[in-house]
Formats: C-alpha cells, structure tokens, sequence
C-alpha cells in the first residue's frame, strides 16, 4: 500500500518512492487540510445534524482526489453547537482526541465515547473534554490557583486544603431563604441569610444557629422562640436566650456541669 494513515489523525505516512504525479495533491488533501481543521478548525452542527437526537464522528482521510472532509469529520478541534431543538448526543472515536465544546444552544450537548456516559455540557456553556482511554471526560478539575473577575458556579469545591479568597472592597451574596427552605440535607459549614429571622445563620453539623451581628443597627439579637432539635452545649460555655421559649416533645438540652442557659 502506497499511503497508510497514522493511528490518531489518519494522516498520510507515504510510501518512498510511490504516488508518482499525485504526491502533491496526496499531501495537500490528506496531511494540510487535516492539519488545519485538527488545529484550528471549527465544525458547526445544527439540529439537522442530528438523527434521532444523536450524532457519530469518525475519523476521514484524504486522497489524491479529495480531502474527504465531511460533517462529520472527527479530527477537527472545535464542536460548535447552535440551534437545537433538543438535548443531543455526539458518539466521538475511541483514540487520543481533544474537543473544544461550544454549546450556543438551548439545550445540553453531551460528547462521550461508546456504550459511555461522557461529559454534558449544560445550555449555553463551553468546555474542553479530553479522551482518557475509556470516555470523553472533562480536561480541567484541578486548578491550584484561580482568579476570576466574574463568573457563575452552580458548585464550587476546593481540595480540601485550601482557601478561597475574596478581594475588593464589594461584597459576597450568599444564598437566601425562608426557615422552611433550610437545605434538607445540609453540611457541617453551610451559611446562609434567613429571610424569616432577618439574619445570617449557619449549621453546625446539629441544628442552624445564629451568626454574629445584631438587627436594627447592631442594637437587637434576635432568637426563635421553639427548639425543635436536642442540643448539647459543649464543655466550658454558656448561652442565653430571651423568651419565651418553647422546647418541643422529647427535645432535650443538655447543659453540663458549670455551664449555664439562662433565658431573659
């Protein structure tokens, strides 16, 4: 065989001394046009592209005749997705390959390998998915260090290690919410503003309490009047309350020696 393609981007690896008055366009078609679109090309991709909400890429190669470029090419760099009528699937290859996603559409992009799950991309997002020898995952889930000048996160994690900081002299919005719209499972840490109490409050990994401050310019502490949940106060503190206060059946607060509660 005068030409056999590289395992990856089946680009041309010509034989010496073959393809005689074709060797030209060989290169032309098959190595710099595939060179161009694996680099720097951008296929776009509208619903009709899809069959059955689903669409399969496959490595082509050209020849002396034609670059066999197509739409559904898979060697180009960029997958950029606009008006869909639909979530959609895209079935990649199974070989060492980088997509930059573009998702400019209304609805969710997923790109994965076969029989996998691959990565989603949500509405209107754009991400850099990477084959790892089994799927398509995401390239990025470690940054060591980070600036943003504005961004959305619908979860933000660190390593556990680290510290997050925030600049400037505005302020940080955290979430809000009526006492009833408590998160249902909520984790040691979370801090939110109670729009019922008119305070900021945060879990303690037992029940949500107070943070800090004072209402009505610094001047008023503010208190539910019912526990619903036993508490225990630790060894060595104190609290106070003002009333009055309910405690609810079988909830029980625990005050241990040398401590005190005492309700105003």
């Amino acid at each position: 065989m005068a030409i056999t393609p590289t395992s990856l981007l089946s680009l041309p690896i010509i034989t010496t001394g073959t393809e005689s008055g074709t060797w030209g366009n060989d290169v032309n078609n098959g190595l710099t046009q595939y060179l161009d679109i694996a680099i720097a090309g951008s296929l776009a991709l509208t619903q009709a592209n899809f069959t059955a909400n689903a669409l399969t890429l496959a490595n082509t190669a050209g020849s002396s005749s034609s670059t066999g470029i197509t739409t559904t090419t898979a060697q180009y760099a960029i997958l950029d997705i606009t008006s869909l009528t639909a979530n959609v699937t895209i079935t990649a290859p199974t070989s060492s390959k980088t997509y930059y996603v573009i998702n400019g559409s209304s609805y969710t992009v997923t790109v994965k390998a076969s029989g996998q799950t691959g990565v989603t991309v949500p509405s209107g997002k754009n991400t850099l998915v990477v084959f790892n020898g089994t799927d398509y995952v995401s390239a990025v889930t470690y940054t060591p260090t980070i600036t943003v000048s504005s961004a959305t996160f619908s979860t933000l994690s660190t390593d556990g290690t680290g510290t997050v900081t925030f600049g400037g002299t505005g302020a940080i919005t955290v979430p809000s919410g009526t006492t009833a719209q408590e998160p249902g499972s909520p984790a040691t840490g979370m801090i939110r503003f109670n729009t019922t109490l008119n305070q900021f409050e945060g879990y303690n990994g037992s029940i949500w309490g107070g943070i800090g401050g004072a209402n009505a310019s610094g001047c008023i502490y503010v208190n539910n009047q019912t526990i619903t949940s036993s508490y225990t106060f630790q060894s060595g503190t104190s609290g106070e309350s003002t009333g009055p206060i309910t405690i609810n059946s079988g909830v029980v607060i625990t005050i241990p020696s040398g401590s005190r509660w005492v309700v105003l």
